[in-house]
């Protein structure tokens, strides 16, 4: 009889243990989160381009990615060769990617903030040319670039500028913004 006392609560201690391993913390809901990125650009208080950019991450287990490559492939220059043995002469060119790319890594927090690390690259082909979309280019090429790492703590609907820089060839500014809103 007391052995099986014994066994008994042996077996009621193993099973609560069972019970309060379970009772561990909540799993994270899955959420599902929009970015609203704007770059713009401005040369004092005129404002010369606002570019904007949307990302949807799905945020599972508390983390989530996000990435958006957006860009061109810019002839930079071309190259002759000629081969010797037939006298053919060809050209290639050469070319850099041009345009932005933006990394979204979400952390969700048991407050309710979202822990949101932005990588930001933009990068343009600088003209002194008034308009160098439709212009012929006499001039060699120059690009700007632009990039910045950053780590926000962010709520549902809260705006936040996360970089200011200056171009120090122009003096033209870059600001980029970020708004996160939580979808239901």
């Amino acid at each position: 009889m007391r052995m099986m006392r014994s066994l008994l609560a042996a077996a009621l201690v193993i099973a609560s243990a069972g019970t309060l391993v379970a009772q561990g913390p909540e799993p994270k809901q899955a959420a599902a989160l929009k970015f609203d990125i704007v770059l713009t650009r401005s040369s004092g208080e005129k404002k010369l381009a606002s570019i904007p950019y949307t990302m949807y991450v799905t945020a599972r287990g508390g983390n989530g990615r996000g990435y958006l490559r957006m860009g061109v492939d810019v002839p930079t220059g071309s190259r002759t060769s000629t081969t010797s043995q037939q006298g053919e002469t060809t050209t290639r060119f050469d070319y850099r990617n041009v345009g932005t790319n933006i990394d979204l890594n979400i952390t969700q927090l048991a407050d309710g903030r979202y822990e949101v690390q932005i990588q930001l690259s933009d990068s343009s082909v600088h003209s002194t040319d008034q308009d160098s979309r439709t212009a012929p280019r006499s001039d060699p090429m120059a690009f700007r670039s632009f990039s910045s790492t950053s780590s926000l703590l962010m709520r549902e609907g809260q705006p936040a500028q996360f970089v200011v820089g200056t171009d120090k060839v122009t003096g033209e500014t870059l600001r980029a913004d970020v708004t996160m809103t939580v979808l239901k």
